[in-house]
């Protein structure tokens, strides 16, 4: 693997359609948190997360959601932003074969990368989804 793959967040690591993250929300485990709300569906191997959609059990995918509660568009992009540039820098910390949708909340535009950033890594560790070998220390 080169740096692109591991670091990059290609379309084959993102969920696209409706019906994929409507299983998500219907199928996974939500975790909430004062920021933002995971949700997370484990997938079985040969498994189909949505309809006519194989998935790979191998790949994490990954749909970033911010509704108009988080304010305006400004607000909203850079919601999405932060919560796709967090995940994308630790996604490798995370086990494989996961479908994840993070749904940002009204006060996240207003923290700091380094904030969302501490946050999301808590609550993969609160919704034991990281690696074993990547848990934080503290």
């Amino acid at each position: 693997m080169n740096f692109r793959e591991d670091y990059g967040l290609p379309k084959n690591q993102r969920l696209l359609k409706v019906a994929e993250f409507n299983a998500v929300y219907s199928r996974g485990i939500a975790y909430h948190h004062r920021f933002f709300v995971l949700f997370v569906l484990e997938v079985a191997p040969l498994a189909k997360a949505a309809p006519l959609s194989p998935v790979d059990s191998t790949v994490r995918r990954v749909g970033i959601v911010a509704g108009k509660k988080v304010g305006g568009a400004v607000k909203r992009n850079r919601a999405k932003r932060l919560l796709r540039e967090a995940y994308r820098l630790n996604k490798n910390k995370l086990i494989q074969g996961l479908d994840i949708v993070l749904v940002a909340k009204r006060n996240l535009p207003d923290l700091t990368f380094h904030e969302v950033e501490k946050n999301l890594l808590y609550i993969f560790k609160k919704a034991n989804i990281l690696k074993k070998e990547a848990a934080p220390l503290s």
